[in-house]
This record gives C-alpha cells, structure tokens and sequence, in this order.
C-alpha cells in the first residue's frame, strides 16, 4: 500500500511539472541584435557577425543561456566564390556548444514532447558549416559567454583556399568604465606634448612608478605599462590577446565582485580601485 501511494505521489507531481513545461521562443527578426551586425570582404565571400545579449538569447530561445554561460554568435555567410568552403566553428570557440548539447542543458525532466520542440530550434538556428558555390547560409555558433567586445575569428576552407576574418562586435551588455571617460577633453591641449622616440623615452622613465593614494603618502599598483598606437588598434589587440573589459563601481558590480571574493567565483569585469597617481 506505501509503494503504491508513493507511485502516486510521483505521477501527480511528473503531471504537474509536464503541465508547467512551456516553450515559445520570439521570432529571429523581432531582436535588436541585427542592427548591430558587422560585415568584412574577401573577394567573392562576405562574412557578417554579430553576437547576442543575455536578453536577446533568452528571448530568441525562451531559455537563460546567459545563465549557462552560453552566448549565440550569429554568422551570415554569402560565397560567390567559385570554391566552396566549410566553416571552422573551433576558429571562433575551441569549446562551442553543439546545438543538441544545449538544447540538452534546457530539457525538462517529464516532457518529451516539449524537450524535441527544443531540440528542433537549436538545430535550426545552427549555422550549416558547408557554404557551396553561389550560396548563403546563416545561423548561430553557440559560443562561451563574454560580455562587452568579444573576439570572434572566422575561418572558411576550401580544397586550395582558405579565408580568415575577425571581428569584435559587442552585445552592448557592459557598462564598462572607459566608455564614461572623454578622451578627446581628458587633457588640455597644452598638456599635450609631442616627442621623439627618445624623448618619449626619457620622458617615460620620469612618469609615477606606481599609484598612490589620495595624499600622496602611500604608494599602490605599479605602473609598468605604456600602450601607444591608435585607439582602435591598441583597443583590438588587447581583447583579441584575452583582456577583459572592467565595469563602472555601481551596486551590481560591487556586488559581484564581494561575491567572487567570498566565494571564491571568478568575476572578470570586476572595476578597477580608485588610486590616484602622483602628478
């Protein structure tokens, strides 16, 4: 009689669950991810790129990938060379995500037929790796999560050939803190020098070797760091090297952080200090 009850119990509670199971992702072109996308040339084949948002992916495929660590990079791909190429996935993210492994991550315990709705818009919006002659294919590459600029090369093969392109399009999902900063006005124009590569030299080696506190009493990280080069340039070469943006000290950020602290998590966008160097 207890086996039987207990068979009940949990019939009445897979019915419930199978009952509260629900699917129903946003069409793809009801997202504001594609005006955010980046297109770049090779000859007859053009690559476009551009990447999803926390809000974006749990909107598109009614599931918190973010929350996962999952973020959808979109590719549109038109070859009008007379060559066709396969797209290599592991270019973009050594550790993607098949659209089956995350579908699998987001299946409910008790419902089959909801959990093959998902398995099906996973794999439809899973870019096609082989783009034939003349042909355009599109679709997501289920990627590791990276907020603010993310690194995304594309390589295409061919039998004799092979195309690589990279981007650093942004999801617009960081508040980082060099974009409340007016470079342009940062300095006064007569504070500005200009110097030769010597001067430059000579001049460096008179710079703060550390920060400092307010007063000036107490000296903090050192300084030992001089990027010249263009914005763009320097801003690429640092997120394509692996470095990660910091965020604004706001009540998110800060909150964060004190939880990778107490944790022992890892935040990678956790704001700088606020040291003051010596002038």
């Amino acid at each position: 009689m207890r086996n039987l009850l207990h068979l009940l119990f949990l019939l009445q509670i897979s019915f419930f669950i199978t009952g509260c199971a629900s699917f129903d992702p946003a069409p793809l072109n009801s997202l504001n991810f594609q005006k955010r996308i980046e297109t770049k040339s090779d000859g007859g084949v053009s690559v476009s790129v551009s990447v999803l948002n926390a809000d974006e992916s749990s909107k598109l495929f009614d599931v918190p990938l973010a929350d996962q660590g999952i973020q959808p990079v979109w590719l549109e791909i038109t070859n009008h060379d007379k060559n066709s190429y396969w797209l290599m996935p592991v270019s973009i993210d050594t550790d993607y995500f098949s659209a089956y492994e995350v579908a699998w991550k987001n299946h409910y315990t008790f419902s089959d037929s909801i959990n093959n709705e998902i398995d099906q818009c996973f794999y439809k919006y899973q870019i096609k790796l082989f783009i034939p002659s003349q042909t355009t294919v599109s679709g997501f590459v289920y990627t590791n999560l990276a907020k603010g600029y993310k690194k995304v090369p594309v390589t295409l093969v061919s039998d004799n050939n092979i195309k690589r392109f990279l981007f650093f399009p942004t999801a617009d999902d960081l508040n980082a803190d060099y974009e409340h900063v007016d470079f342009e006005n940062l300095y006064s124009k007569d504070a500005i020098v200009e110097y030769k590569e010597n001067g430059l030299r000579k001049n460096l080696e008179k710079l703060p070797a550390s920060t400092s506190n307010i007063d000036n009493s107490k000296n903090g990280d050192p300084l030992n760091l001089v990027l010249i080069g263009k914005d763009d340039d320097i801003f690429s070469s640092l997120i394509g090297s692996g470095w990660s943006e910091s965020e604004v000290i706001y009540s998110k950020s800060v909150w964060l952080t004190t939880k990778s602290f107490l944790f022992g998590s890892r935040y990678r966008y956790s704001p700088l200090s606020l040291l003051a160097t010596i002038q």
